[in-house]
Parts: C-alpha cells; structure tokens; sequence
C-alpha cells in the first residue's frame, strides 16, 4: 500500500475522517494547494493537539510503569502513521500535524520538537534531533524537508521549509538552515555555512573540564547517594572531568530518566511552593537562595549544574553540561545553554540501543560559565566552551570564543 493511502486509512480508522475531509487532507499530504478553509484540514491539526498533549503528559517523575509504556506505544502509532519497528526515542514537548512528519529506525528526538503544521517532514535513519528544534514554514502548499541518514542537528536548530539536509551532516546549535546542505559536511552558523568535511571516523578526543572543587564534587557525591541514584565512580569522574562516557550505564541511565521526569513534575500545578523547592534541590545540589524555574523546563542531568542566588530561569529553557550560573543571572524564554559534545563521524558515535533507557551515543560534557549579573536575552543560544561576562541580546548565537551572532 503506498505511503498515502496508508495514512488517510489510518485517519478513517482511528479518527473517523469521513471522504469528504480527507480530499483536503490527501492535497495536504502530497504537497498539492488545499482549500484554505479546509474543515477536514482544520479537525487534522485538533486532532494532533490532543495527541501531542497525551503524549507530552505521559512523562512523568515516578519509575514508568508498564502501563504507561503501553500508552506511549499506541500513541506513537496515532502520531506516526508509517511507524518504523524500530522508532528510536522521542521525548516530551512534541508537537506536529499526523501524517506530516515520516520517522526512520532509530530516530532520536530531543525535548521540545516543532515541526509545525504546513512542511512535510521525513527523517532519515539514526537521525539525531536536539533540543528545540523548528521549522521556518510558509503558507500555501506544504513544503517538503529531508533530513537525511545519521545527519545530526544540535540544540535550537530552525530548517526552512524546502531545504535537504544531507546523510551525516552535521549541524550546529541554534543554527538556521536556509539552503540545502551537501552530505558528510559540518555547517554552523545563521545562515549556515559549511566549514569541513565529517570523517568517516575520528577520534573523540575529550575536553579536560575542572569546573568544581574537591569539595563540590564530594558534596555531588553525597547527593547521588542521598537520592538513592549513586552512579558508577567510573562515570561520576568522567562526567565532571568532561571525559567521554556512556549513557548505556544502567545506574547512570536511570537518573537521568529521574531528573528528566523531575522536570516535568515542575509542571505541575498541585505542587506546593515547599514540593517545587524539593525538586529544586535535588535537581542542583549546588545551589544558591531563591531559584525561579519556568515552565517546561529541561535539564539533562541532576548535579551538573550550579546556580548562585538569585537565578531566574524563564519558560522553555533547556540546559545540559557542566554549567556554572552565578548571582542575580536571568535566563530569558527559550534560551538553550547545552554543553554536550559527540563525536562528528556517525561511525565513531557507535549509537547503542537498551530497550529502557533509549538511545546513547558517547558523550563529553563541556563547561559554560555565566558570570554574576548577566542577562540572557530570549531565545538565545549558548555554544559549549563559553564564558559569558556580559549581557546577551535576544535570538542570539554565542560562539565559544563569545562571539555574538544575530
């Protein structure tokens, strides 16, 4: 059966989209001018929203239980019509049009995926998402974006609606990609620009990272243990000496489940002020007085990152690394401050797969260091290895030298 015709039958059956609704819908699917109007197109989008949220909901602070895991099974076949058997991991925060975005085997989908209502989306297979990507999509007939095999985009990437990114491309954080882009090239930049070629296999070469004293480090520790998630002593000295290690640690792949699921339990709006500070302090075991979190907030690991007094983090903020935040910072809507590191060379990413804890590649953290006082404007973007002394515009793109780049 052809890709089309699987999805207006998957629409029939699971939603009751009568033939009239699904002429518009079929022009939508096939690129092709639909009624602007369009009654079916139109119950199409309410449809995906109520989807999307149950999905979104689904990630919750407690262990998942096995319910909850067959939930997120058959909301994935809602989602994805053309489900691949082996989907890979998406995380919360999705939202897209059923039938417009076609995933492959292994695809990996960070926080906070828009990939709006009017591009037609096909990602390629051992794709790699990051955090708060989107689409730049126009009206009229839906445009068509590719993203090729193993190509890997970093944090807060925006595509345009039309544009191919090619297999094992790799783009970098808060990037916008205008034009098409060649394959086995590394491309940065607003709008991006290609600067080397990707090797078919590299060595990962770590960044050696002091970024907390003995005494921090031993109070992390002592935290892990308190949470009763005390990781491996192997991969608590590589993480914070920004050594490469691996998510596929099951002590290790479990707290980062936990911190994720605490994240989203800062969501809720039953929590006590005392129930939000509890999930504060075990979230930043370094952490100065009064901490403001937004909501949907996102932090990869629990214990990676400091906060001073005085922090403000706003909505949709996503932060990963060894990241230092002083007194009085505020981190405006959107900012995304991610100090992760993989290896460019899809080979030398060696992706492995555990049925619990997802996807992992190997994984370096970098430091990002935000001085007393600073303001991160919205929708900024901090690169790994930055240190920021002063205050950032909105929509800005800070390189690792601190750079600014609108």
């Amino acid at each position: 059966m052809e890709p089309l015709d699987i999805k207006l039958n998957h629409l029939r059956k699971h939603f009751g989209f009568v033939e009239e609704e699904l002429k518009d819908i079929a022009l939508l699917y096939q690129g092709l001018p639909y009624p602007k109007e369009s009654k079916g197109i139109a119950r199409l989008k309410e449809v995906s929203k109520s989807v999307c949220e149950q999905w979104n909901a689904l990630f919750t602070v407690a262990e998942e239980k096995r319910s909850d895991k067959r939930k997120k099974g058959k909301l994935l076949k809602l989602l994805f019509p053309t489900l691949p058997s082996m989907p890979g991991e998406i995380r919360r925060g999705l939202h897209l049009v059923i039938g417009m975005v076609d995933i492959s085997n292994f695809t990996f989908i960070n926080v906070g995926a828009n990939f709006g209502e009017n591009t037609l989306i096909k990602l390629g297979h051992w794709t790699q998402i990051g955090p708060n990507f989107s689409i730049q999509e126009e009206e009229g007939p839906a445009k068509r974006i590719l993203i090729d095999d193993e190509a890997w985009l970093g944090g807060k990437v925006k595509v345009f609606a039309g544009t191919t990114i090619g297999k094992m491309a790799v783009v970098g954080s808060g990037a916008k990609v205008e034009a098409d882009l060649p394959e086995r090239m590394l491309a940065i930049g607003r709008p991006t620009r290609t600067i080397k070629e990707i090797p078919e296999k590299e060595e990962f070469k770590s960044s050696s990272s002091e970024v907390y004293s003995r005494e921090e480090l031993a109070l992390i520790k002592a935290h892990y243990k308190k949470i009763r998630h005390k990781i491996s002593r192997k991969a608590f000295e590589r993480i914070y000496s920004g050594n490469v290690f691996s998510t596929l640690d099951i002590r290790l792949g479990m707290l980062y489940l936990y911190t994720h699921g605490l994240c989203k339990k800062l969501d809720d709006p039953n929590l006590t002020e005392d129930e939000k500070q509890d999930i504060i302090d075990v979230l930043f075991p370094l952490h100065g007085k009064n901490i403001k979190i937004g909501k949907n907030f996102f932090l990869d690991l629990a214990g990676t990152v400091s906060l001073g007094d005085d922090v403000t983090i706003g909505d949709n903020v996503s932060i990963g690394g060894l990241v230092r935040i002083e007194s009085g910072v505020s981190i405006g809507d959107g900012c995304l401050l991610f100090g992760s590191n993989h290896p460019l060379s899809p080979k030398t990413r060696k992706v492995g797969w555990n049925k619990g804890l997802g996807l992992s590649i190997p994984i370096a953290y970098v430091p990002i260091h935000i001085r007393e006082g600073v303001s991160l404007g919205k929708d900024s973007v901090i690169a790994p290895k930055a240190d920021i002394k002063t205050s950032v515009p909105e929509e800005a793109l800070v390189d690792p030298k601190g750079k600014v780049i609108l």
